[in-house]
């Protein structure tokens, strides 16, 4: 899929972030119009919307981000009135020099009123991407390096594809200097990764000598502003389905990763640990890794990764007290971690998320099953191990599916009652 494509599914979700929507527009304010828009006929939206642009013309950034977040929304719309006043206001906006407006205009510029992709707007999206990148929006910058770098709406430059992914490196760079907390905090997003994407360029040696010491300082720099990012490419290196499997440069990004107080990058940092890839093996390490995260990993911790990281690392716990590795064996040991990663409630979305990115909580539910089925570390208990089957079933175990689905068709073979699925 196009990174245009990609990228226009996720504006929404991107003006949340950079316009600071979820804050500013949801405080009492004056300029808290957002539902008011949403709700009211298009006159008075027009009104509303006017209001915020005069004020924004006077210097007053609230307005400007409520202007941006209510044309924005409005442009979103399936109603074609309502899509081409948004689309307007979101024009003067970038007239104003105001980048997010240019990028935003940008990136709906390439769908119609009801959202379907119109290929032949590509070049007047760019042309708004660009003016955006020159006011400093490092995603526009990004976006423009990967249209070049996949000649989409332009012919295909490596060169100047590098050109942008620099300068968003740049930008994200001088953020840093100004702000670390608040620089961290905006690049936590698998859509921005500054730096990345011009290692990545000096890795692959694409329009340019390879050369992996200077992809290591495009990469060095990327882990400096964002752990996430940082423990993102960590993982495709690991993995090897986006760029070479690479278990060395993914144990630098891992360790870095990890120094960023990221719990994936601890995560992967442990099983390469654990495995002995692209390090020697150590299993002390990589339980100690495993522990810090099954403990204070996750959204509430003080580590901060994806909604699953501390249940994937009590898994991990788990297994190394199944096997024995590094640890005294414990059927019951294994049991608690597996018990701490299984129980938990995750959405559809999250769990998908997750497992396409190399996370699956959903075999310690299965292993919990066999525990019970085998009384490995608690009293045997078919019936208590049909609960677990059917959640790791749920969660996409297929070996959970299979055993679930041999115990309903023989329930008398393991002293089950139809009444018990």
């Amino acid at each position: 899929m196009q990174w245009w494509v990609k990228k226009i599914k996720n504006v929404l979700l991107f003006m949340y972030i950079t316009f600071g929507l979820s804050g500013c527009l949801n405080q009492v304010s004056p300029y808290n119009k957002k539902d008011e828009v949403s709700k009211i006929n298009i006159g008075e939206a027009i009104q509303i919307l006017s209001q915020m642009e005069s004020e924004c013309q006077k210097g007053n950034q609230e307005a400007c981000s409520a202007m941006l977040g209510a044309s924005a929304e409005l442009a979103s719309s399936e109603d074609k009135e309502a899509y081409e006043i948004g689309m307007q206001i979101l024009q003067k906006a970038c007239d104003m020099n105001l980048g997010q407006g240019c990028y935003v205009l940008g990136m709906f510029s390439m769908a119609d009123f009801n959202g379907s992709i119109q290929r032949q707007n590509l070049g007047v999206s760019l042309k708004y991407l660009n003016k955006a990148c020159t006011l400093d929006i490092s995603e526009a910058c990004q976006n423009m390096g990967h249209a070049y770098r996949q000649g989409e709406g332009v012919k295909k430059d490596y060169q100047k594809a590098m050109e942008y992914y620099k300068k968003d490196c740049d930008i994200a760079l001088f953020k840093l200097k100004e702000n670390k907390q608040k620089t961290m905090e905006e690049y936590s997003s698998w859509t921005k990764m500054p730096c990345m994407n011009a290692a990545k360029i000096h890795y692959r040696g694409e329009g340019v000598p390879k050369n992996h010491i200077k992809a290591l300082e495009y990469f060095t720099k990327g882990c400096e502003i964002s752990a996430f990012s940082c423990s993102v490419m960590a993982g495709q290196f690991y993995r090897g389905n986006i760029i070479t499997q690479d278990y060395v440069m993914a144990f630098k990004l891992a360790k870095l990763g990890c120094e960023g107080n990221n719990a994936e990058g601890c995560n992967y940092l442990g099983i390469m640990y654990a495995n002995g890839e692209g390090i020697k093996q150590d299993y002390q390490k990589a339980y100690k890794l495993f522990y810090n995260v099954c403990r204070n990993g996750g959204l509430d911790g003080t580590l901060y990764g994806r909604a699953t990281e501390k249940e994937l690392a009590c898994y991990n716990l788990g297994l190394m007290y199944v096997n024995g590795n590094g640890v005294k064996q414990s059927y019951a040991q294994a049991l608690s971690y597996f018990q701490q990663a299984c129980n938990d409630d995750f959405s559809q979305e999250q769990l998908r998320f997750n497992k396409m990115f190399g996370g699956d909580v959903a075999p310690a539910c299965h292993n919990i099953g066999l525990a019970y089925a085998n009384g490995q570390g608690v009293r045997q208990s078919y019936k208590n191990a049909l609960p677990y089957f059917a959640k790791g079933c749920d969660l996409g175990e297929q070996r959970a599916c299979d055993a679930y689905r041999e115990m309903k068709l023989s329930p008398a073979l393991y002293g089950l009652n139809p009444s018990d699925f």
